[in-house]
């Protein structure tokens, strides 16, 4: 964002609606809302938090991003 970067977080911007609304945290509710997003990004970011790697949501962004021919980087140490 300091570089002038328009950033949308699956999981900083669900985690705290699902939390507040008492909605599911499971990635199969979220999937189409993250989908549109996805659609409207240029690229994808993934975090290298802990975890990433098992993460079945960030596997699905990932290979959705593949389909739609999306630029993937990886940032390690977020």
């Amino acid at each position: 964002m300091l570089q002038g970067h328009i950033v949308f977080s699956p999981i900083a911007h669900s985690h705290p609606i699902a939390t507040r609304c008492s909605l599911p945290g499971k990635h199969d509710f979220w999937q189409e809302q993250n989908a549109a997003w996805l659609e409207w990004a240029d690229e994808l970011w993934v975090g290298m938090i802990e975890g990433w790697d098992q993460s079945v949501g960030i596997k699905w962004e990932v290979e959705k991003a593949r389909l739609l021919g999306k630029r993937i980087a990886y940032c390690p140490g977020v």
